[in-house]
């Protein structure tokens, strides 16, 4: 809500909403599916709930049990490919910053 707030407001042009954790960002999808100056990334285990995923902008499925030196390579290809845009970032630490392979 706080994306259509800003766009609406003339705060922002574009916002890129980047969404790392388990689960895919379902919600932000369907809430910015027609919002064409916001990009939704979603990065989630592909074996994860919901099981019919929403469509993101871009979604990458993540396998289960990847390790950390693969994920950060994956966010990192992410956060480069996206420029110019506002962000907001969902990241729970429990998945984002641990020293052992993203398991689920």
């Amino acid at each position: 809500m706080i994306s259509h707030y800003l766009l609406e407001s003339g705060r922002v042009n574009r916002v890129l909403i980047f969404d790392c954790d388990v689960h895919q960002g379902d919600g932000t999808a369907r809430i910015l599916h027609n919002t064409p100056e916001a990009v939704t990334v979603s990065l989630h285990c592909e074996k994860n709930f919901p099981a019919r995923k929403a469509e993101s902008d871009w979604d990458i499925p993540l396998p289960k049990g990847m390790g950390d030196a693969d994920y950060l390579k994956v966010v990192d290809d992410a956060l480069n490919y996206s420029t110019n845009r506002i962000w907001f970032c969902m990241t729970p630490a429990s998945m984002c910053i641990r020293t052992t392979p993203w398991v689920i």
